[in-house]
């Protein structure tokens, strides 16, 4: 599994089966997407005996994205007995590790006065607030705008 949140374009499943199995294919996997993810797709079904990874297009958008498996009788063991038993759907998987993607850049939603205005203090404190959480928030992260004869102005500390 790759970095979880993600921003990538593709991410990789590791798919494990109790025992060798053969006719692993793209065909056996469907792709459930919350949020707004939009546009994925399986892009490549590679491994062999009890082991496989699948890469995917993780589309556009926020959301979560999770691999599961359909069971439709095409993937056998050595014996080529068919995953979960005769009969489709029987093998099926819908409870795998789920990507969260978070594509969308934080973006200042507020600034507010934290102190009386107006006033003849040396300093002043704003409050702002963000989109999402954020980290490294610090004076240089911000540019004072001032009018009339304020001059000298600097933020200082986040």
């Amino acid at each position: 599994m790759d970095a979880n949140p993600s921003t990538s374009g593709s991410v990789h499943f590791t798919v494990m089966f109790s025992q060798e199995v053969s006719g692993v294919d793209a065909g056996d996997f469907v792709l459930t997407a919350g949020g707004g993810i939009s546009g994925t797709g399986i892009v490549e079904v590679l491994g062999s005996g009890n082991s496989y990874s699948v890469t995917v297009n993780a589309g556009a958008g926020d959301g979560t994205l999770r691999l599961d498996l359909l069971d439709n009788d095409s993937i056998v063991d050595t014996q080529q007995f068919p995953l979960g038993g005769p009969g489709s759907g029987n093998g099926g998987f819908t409870n795998g590790d789920v990507y969260t993607f978070d594509r969308t850049a934080p973006r200042m939603t507020d600034s507010l006065l934290a102190d009386p205005s107006p006033t003849i203090a040396d300093s002043v404190r704003f409050t702002v607030s963000f989109s999402e959480s954020v980290t490294g928030v610090d004076g240089s992260d911000f540019v004072l705008a001032t009018t009339g004869s304020i001059s000298g102005g600097a933020a200082i500390n986040a």
